[in-house]
């Protein structure tokens, strides 16, 4: 058995910081929560409140990252919140 490295083994491979990953273009409920600082069945009443807007397929909800960005901002009003 040999303790040489592999032939085509790059030994500065392990030194390497790895990339920071890409932000998701959606948030799932527990991740849009944690964002706007509520908890998920505050967020949950908000949705059905028709306050946040969200996509939902099947049990699932999905926030867009930018609309939850100028929610936050406060340049966002959807229908029902502008009453």
């Amino acid at each position: 058995m040999s303790y040489l490295p592999r032939r085509n083994a790059n030994p500065y491979r392990s030194f390497r910081k790895p990339a920071a990953p890409a932000p998701r273009p959606t948030m799932g409920t527990a991740d849009a929560a944690q964002f706007l600082g509520i908890c998920d069945k505050t967020l949950k009443n908000l949705v059905k409140a028709g306050k946040i807007p969200c996509l939902r397929t099947g049990r699932k909800y999905l926030f867009h990252r930018e609309t939850l960005e100028q929610l936050v901002k406060g340049e966002l009003l959807t229908e029902r919140t502008a009453r």
